[in-house]
């Protein structure tokens, strides 16, 4: 039995055996840069084997490992709020160490809008443009495309909803400026364009001509102005 005066004397060492005395040093030296070159490299593998389209730098797993220890000091009820932008709960050790998008950009596709762009450029590139283009659109997953005789597709828009760039709309209409964008390389040599319905205007129409684009498309009552009173409908046709 020991007592309070008659335990032994401690005879160990109290000492830190790192190297250094900031905390960045303490934390390199319990979690060293061989420790995350190995992760990196079996996760690698793993991925390889696994066939799997992945990839991890040592720099974002050490923005990884800095993040969980920064959480297991700081303790929030929820994950979320370690990336709120409300006073008294953003972090900026975190939010600044991953991807953040800007609140005023509406591109939905902006994360990979540099690579969309770089595709376009060489689809437009690839192929001199046919005399015969046509523009028709697809629920899923492209809106609107400009493609040739031989189904080559020069150039093409994602669909993000009507609620993007409603400001921008030109006054020929959202529709008539898809047709504009993308046969904006055929003004001035003659081309023939084709497109539907849905993108048909006579404003439209006029527009293409004076770039000397010569233009065919399929037009509804709904596009003409006062076409519902001047037309047969097409019952009354079909009786006639």
């Amino acid at each position: 039995m020991y007592g309070p005066d008659t335990l032994p004397p401690f005879l160990g060492s109290e000492t830190t055996n790192i190297q250094g005395n900031s905390p960045l040093e303490y934390i390199l030296s319990l979690f060293p840069k061989n420790i995350v070159e190995n992760i990196v490299y079996q996760t690698s593998i793993y991925a390889i084997q696994n066939k799997l389209n992945f990839g991890l730098t040592k720099v974002e797993l050490s923005k990884f490992v800095d993040i969980n220890l920064i959480m297991s000091y700081i303790k929030y009820t929820g994950l979320c709020l370690y990336w709120s932008s409300e006073e008294g709960l953003q972090m900026d050790l975190i939010a600044n160490s991953t991807y953040s998008l800007d609140k005023n950009d509406t591109d939905k596709l902006r994360k990979i809008r540099s690579f969309l762009d770089r595709l376009k450029e060489n689809f437009l590139a690839a192929a001199e443009l046919e005399e015969y283009q046509s523009i028709g659109e697809q629920i899923v997953p492209l809106k609107s495309r400009l493609a040739e005789v031989t189904g080559y597709i020069n150039r093409f828009e994602v669909y993000q909803g009507t609620s993007r760039d409603r400001a921008v709309i030109s006054n020929f209409g959202a529709c008539a400026d898809v047709v504009l964008r993308l046969s904006s390389d055929l003004v001035l040599e003659n081309h023939k364009l084709f497109f539907d319905n849905l993108f048909c205007s006579i404003p439209l129409r006029k527009e293409l001509k004076l770039r000397d684009i010569c233009s065919t498309e399929t037009l509804g009552l709904n596009r003409l102005q006062n076409a519902k009173s001047s037309l047969k409908l097409d019952k009354d046709m079909k009786r006639d």
